[in-house]
C-alpha cells in the first residue's frame, strides 16, 4: 500500500556521480531496485548519498536517475580530516531533508547515517535503520593504522544509535543482530535477491562437473575490492600456491582496485600466471555470466555482512568455500568453512572438492536449492509486511 508521504533514504557510502546531463549515477552500493522496494509504501524519496565526481570512464557504473527518487548530495567522509571538515555541512543537509519528510530509512554503518540518526532522533522523526555490515571488523581489518584505532569508537557509535532507533531492518538472521542489537521492532531480511531460478542452471552446473578430468583447470573465482584487505585475497593467493603444486588451479578475481601489490604477491609465490584479474563487470547478468565459467566460488573475507556475492554464486549453482566470519555462516555448512587467514585449511577444502565429483554435485545441488530462500518474491513479501507493520506503529496513514 501507498503512503501520501516522502521517506529519506539516507547512506553515506552510496557512491554517487553526476554527469553533464544531470544524471546520477551509482557505483553499485545501491540501485533502482533499492528506490522501488520503498517507493511500494511511499510517494517520493529523497536520497542523500556522497558526491564523487563526474562519471570516469573508466568504471561501470549504473543510471539510477529516476522518476519520484530526488538525490542530494554531500562531501565524502573518507578519514579523519574530511570528517571533521564536512561533518557540519552534513548536518545541515540531513537536518534540512529529514524536516521535509515524513519518515527515513537510515543506512548503517556510515558517518553519515550516525549524523542522521542523531538528527532524526533530535527532530522526533520515526526512522527505520538498515545494518549491513559490521563496522568494527571492516575498520580493523582494512589494512591501516587509522581504520584499527577507528575501530572501537565507531562500533560503539553504531551500536549505541542502532540500540537507540525505533526500528532496525538487519540484511543477517544472527550474526549483526548479535553485535548490534535493537531494542525497537526488527527483523532479519537479506537485501540480496535472486530474480530467477531456471533448474537449467543446475543442470548446467552438473554437466560440467561431469565434464571435468586430470587435464581440467580449475577456476576458482572471487569477487572483491583489490584496495582493501579484508575481502581475502592474500589468503586466496596463498591457498592457490599449495594446490597448484597437486592440480592446475586459476584464480580469477573480480573488483575494482590497484592490482599491483596482488600482482606482486603472487610473483612472490611463484603463482603470477594464475591469477587472472577480469576488472569490474555491472551487477546482474554480466557477472552471473562470468560466474557460470567458475567451477568453485571462494570467499575467504576477514568481514562480512551477508555477502551478495555468494547468495549469487550459490544460486548458480556453485560449489562455495567460506570462511567463518561474519553471516557466511548462515549461508554455508560447516564442512565449507574455513578459519580466517588459514590458507591451508581453505587449500585442503579446495583440494577435497576438486577430487570428488559426487561431493561437487552434492555442494552445488544444496547451494542452488538453499539460494532459493533469497528469492525476490518471498524477500519482498516478508519486507512488505513489516513495513505495514512499521508504518502502523508510526500511525502513518495510508492513501485510499
Amino acid at each position: 500500500m501507498l503512503l501520501k508521504m516522502k521517506a529519506a533514504f539516507i547512506y553515506g557510502n552510496a557512491d554517487f556521480y553526476k554527469d553533464k546531463q544531470g544524471k546520477i549515477y551509482s557505483g553499485g552500493t545501491v540501485t533502482k531496485q533499492v528506490w522501488e522496494r520503498y517507493l511500494k509504501h511511499f510517494e517520493k524519496i529523497v536520497a542523500v548519498g556522497r558526491f564523487m565526481g563526474n562519471p570516469p570512464k573508466e568504471k561501470k557504473l549504473t543510471n539510477i536517475t529516476m522518476e519520484n527518487v530526488e538525490i542530494k548530495l554531500i562531501p565524502s567522509t573518507n578519514g579523519i580530516k574530511s570528517i571533521i571538515s564536512n561533518s557540519s555541512h552534513i548536518r545541515k543537509i540531513c537536518r534540512s531533508v529529514l524536516s521535509n519528510v515524513e519518515f527515513a530509512i537510515i543506512r548503517l554503518p556510515s558517518v553519515t547515517g550516525i549524523i542522521a540518526c542523531h538528527e532524526a532522533n533530535k527532530l522526533g522523526k520515526p526512522y527505520l535503520v538498515e545494518i549491513v555490515g559490521c563496522i568494527k571488523d571492516a575498520l580493523w581489518y582494512h589494512g591501516s593504522l587509522r581504520g584499527k584505532i577507528a575501530s572501537l569508537p565507531m562500533f560503539l557509535l553504531n551500536k549505541h544509535f542502532i540500540k537507540k532507533a525505533p526500528s532496525a531492518l538487519y540484511v543477517t538472521q544472527d550474526f549483526l543482530q548479535g553485535r548490534y542489537p535493537s531494542s525497537g521492532l526488527s527483523i532479519g531480511c537479506s537485501d540480496v535477491t535472486i530474480e530467477s531460478f531456471n533448474e537449467s542452471i543446475l543442470e548446467y552446473r552438473k554437466n560440467k562437473i561431469e565434464k571435468m578430468n586430470t587435464n581440467t583447470t580449475i577456476k576458482l573465482g572471487l569477487i572483491g575490492s583489490l584496495n582493501v584487505n579484508y575481502k581475502g585475497h592474500k589468503t586466496a593467493i596463498r591457498a592457490l600456491s599449495l594446490i597448484n603444486r597437486k592440480v592446475n588451479v586459476e584464480l580469477h578475481l573480480l573488483g575494482s582496485g590497484d592490482k599491483r601489490r596482488w600482482i606482486k604477491f603472487a610473483r612472490k609465490l611463484g603463482v603470477e600466471e594464475k591469477v587472472v584479474f577480469h576488472g569490474v563487470l555491472p551487477s546482474g547478468r554480466p557477472v552471473l555470466e562470468w560466474m557460470d565459467e567458475l567451477d568453485i566460488y571462494i570467499m575467504p573475507s576477514l568481514t562480512e555482512g551477508l555477502p551478495r556475492a555468494l547468495v549469487e554464486a550459490m544460486s548458480r549453482a556453485l560449489p562455495v568455500i567460506g570462511a567463518n566470519t561474519g553471516g557466511i555462516p548462515e549461508l554455508l555448512e560447516l564442512e565449507n568453512l574455513h578459519s580466517p587467514k588459514d590458507h591451508k585449511e581453505l587449500a585442503k577444502k579446495i583440494f577435497d572438492l576438486i577430487t570428488s565429483k559426487k561431493i561437487l554435485i552434492v555442494s552445488s545441488e544444496r547451494n542452488f536449492n538453499y539460494s532459493k530462500r533469497y528469492c525476490i518474491e518471498k524477500l519482498n513479501y516478508k519486507r512488505n509486511e513489516f513495513m505495514l507493520d512499521l508504518m502502523n506503529q508510526n500511525n502513518l496513514k495510508f492513501k485510499d
